[in-house]
């Protein structure tokens, strides 16, 4: 479970932080509410480089995704090989290599945990991000933030000892440090707002 959690942490923090910064936590520099987009639909294509303990060179893969608030995350793989990811409130499917997998949530306590993360923080409840990290922002020059990603004891503390993000209107960087020692590096660019999803991503979601 653990690939699926570091992808889900990303869509997470990608499509959550952005509505939570904009709600003013009391531990969130408020000067960052006013840089970071909300949309209903966001677009786009990452990079990652996973460097794993014992390996010179990182695992890089790339692929774009589709974010809709209030529906769910559809996650596409394309190389080095085709994978896809669907995450709603209730459930999870990934397809590889014409094998597909469902998992719900009433049966996966992580899952369970991460769309609860996902879907409250999506829906305006700043208290869930807050409850699950200790967040400290760094000094910047410009437009660009960045902020440092704690996990408070729980879930995320089990597989990350932090996490730390950059972007200027919309997550751009996400760095996953996992206990175990490996890195995790995804880059997001090509970002695009849209204000509804396409019939094709209405159906898969609906899956």
């Amino acid at each position: 479970m653990s690939s699926l959690l570091r992808s889900l942490c990303a869509c997470c923090l990608l499509a959550g932080l952005s509505l939570s910064l904009s709600s003013r936590g009391a531990d969130t520099p408020l000067p960052l509410a006013e840089r970071i987009a909300r949309p209903d639909v966001l677009r786009g294509r990452f990079e990652q480089d996973r460097l794993v303990v014992g390996f010179r060179k990182p695992l890089r893969s790339s692929g774009h995704f589709v974010l809709a608030r209030g529906r769910g995350v559809l996650w596409w793989t394309e190389q080095p090989f085709r994978s896809s990811l669907i995450v709603t409130a209730t459930h999870l499917i990934a397809e590889t290599d014409g094998d597909m997998r469902r998992i719900d949530a009433a049966d996966e306590p992580a899952l369970r945990a991460i769309n609860t993360l996902l879907f409250d923080v999506l829906g305006g409840d700043i208290a869930r991000l807050h409850s699950a990290f200790v967040i400290e922002a760094s000094p910047t020059i410009g437009p660009h933030w960045q902020l440092r990603l704690t996990p408070k004891p729980g879930l995320f503390a089990q597989v990350f000892s932090r996490i730390e993000l950059q972007g200027e209107r919309h997550v751009e960087t996400v760095v996953l440090d996992e206990r175990n020692g490996d890195r995790s590096t995804i880059r997001f660019r090509d970002l695009a707002e849209a204000p509804a999803l396409s019939a094709d991503e209405v159906v898969r979601l609906a899956q």
